[in-house]
């Protein structure tokens, strides 16, 4: 298999504008002369009943797979994969027993399976909304 094909299928890029209400984003391919893909769709872990959803910042690098258009070579339609640490931008966690999520307002929610531990620290309110009963349960009960 020509090797300049994969190179054109599996590609890392830096997203230049986003769709919020497509769920979409653009990628520019450095090694393309700043080439500009179409908007790609991003990959979430649920879309239908369940659903997760995310989308990348701005200049966030990103891994993206192209569908090959009729000659091969294009680079305009296919999917964001993810994005990934790199040296510039590394991971806020070095655990594997710990899954942590870190807006950029500083907000964290992580769980630390090892222990057990949830921790919530937002930078705003917090709410929690029920339909039913919501009920409170601990050996101690702290309140300040």
């Amino acid at each position: 298999m020509d090797t300049n094909f994969i190179k054109n299928i599996i590609r890392i890029g830096r997203v230049s504008s986003i769709d919020v209400n497509a769920n979409t984003a653009r990628v520019a391919f450095s090694d393309k002369d700043d080439l500009v893909s179409g908007n790609l769709m991003i990959v979430n872990r649920g879309s239908m009943v369940d659903k997760d959803y995310w989308i990348p910042d701005i200049d966030e690098q990103v891994l993206c797979l192209m569908m090959p258009n009729k000659s091969g070579q294009g680079l305009n339609e296919g999917f964001i994969i993810g994005s990934f640490f790199s040296a510039e931008d590394g991971p806020q966690e070095r655990s594997a027993d710990v899954r942590a999520i870190k807006f950029g307002d500083g907000t964290v929610i992580k769980h630390d399976r090892s222990t057990g531990n949830l921790t919530i620290n937002a930078t705003g309110d917090i709410s929690i909304i029920a339909a039913g009963t919501l009920t409170i349960r601990g050996a101690v009960v702290n309140i300040n």
